[in-house]
């Protein structure tokens, strides 16, 4: 699991305090990252992605700032989040350690209420900023940069079963060029968050969740073959991003 960065002072007293070895599951993560504009905001939309992603993983939260200035800020209570250790900086080796033992110790309830509200919140407000992205004409428009490609090569590939030879190779370009598309950083964070939140009432996180399974689908090697069903995905991918585009984001 990889940890965040954090800024050297408190990189090294983690070092000193010898926590990560100790506890190598728990993360470890600040309200400070050099360069940021917003000094508070940035650090707590890390450790909301932190908790999200990695929702049976403790983090200790360090921050110059007392709690209460953070709080204005904290727009989804994560750092009141069972799972997240608030430590103000300066502080002693002594309670890193204690925190990350307790917190260590402690199971976390990814299935109760305040993990529902949190997860859902936090994922819609990220996913509206995000999906952007895959529209038409957009950074990373699905349906032009790949979406649209892939359909018309296996289109041929089922047409022309006496060319095969030749429709194959197109397809395998186009297909090739889909899992490039599907790892894309921008596009593994949205697929990743998508799957956080289930059976959701929220109508907005449904779309995203139908989205993700058809993503999934077709970026499974072991679904290459199957052309019909990849096909209906793709047209599925293109209806929701059809419904997302009618939806007002941000």
């Amino acid at each position: 699991m990889n940890q965040p960065t954090l800024h050297t002072g408190l990189e090294n007293l983690l070092e000193e305090s010898r926590v990560k070895i100790q506890f190598p599951d728990v993360l470890y993560s600040a309200a400070y990252h050099p360069g940021a504009q917003d000094v508070r905001g940035s650090g707590l939309e890390q450790l909301v992605k932190l908790r999200l992603l990695h929702p049976n993983t403790p983090v200790l939260f360090f921050s110059f700032l007392p709690l209460k200035q953070l709080l204005p800020k904290d727009e989804f209570d994560v750092l009141q989040l069972p799972g997240t250790e608030f430590i103000q900086l300066p502080c002693s080796k002594e309670t890193i350690i204690q925190a990350a033992s307790k917190q260590n110790a402690k199971p976390h309830g990814v299935h109760d209420t305040a993990w529902k509200t949190f997860s859902e919140r936090a994922c819609k407000s990220i996913l509206k900023k995000r999906i952007g992205i895959i529209k038409h004409k957009q950074e990373l428009a699905f349906i032009n940069k790949v979406g649209l490609g892939l359909r018309l090569a296996i289109g041929n590939v089922m047409t022309y079963p006496e060319l095969r030879s030749e429709t194959m190779i197109r397809f395998n370009e186009r297909y090739e060029a889909m899992l490039v598309y599907v790892r894309n950083s921008q596009i593994e964070e949205i697929l990743k968050l998508g799957t956080i939140v289930q059976q959701s009432d929220d109508a907005f996180l449904t779309l995203i969740s139908n989205l993700v399974k058809e993503f999934l689908f077709i970026s499974d090697y072991t679904n290459k073959k199957k052309f019909t069903e990849l096909k209906q995905a793709i047209i599925k991918i293109q209806d929701v991003i059809t419904i997302l585009e009618t939806l007002q984001t941000e």
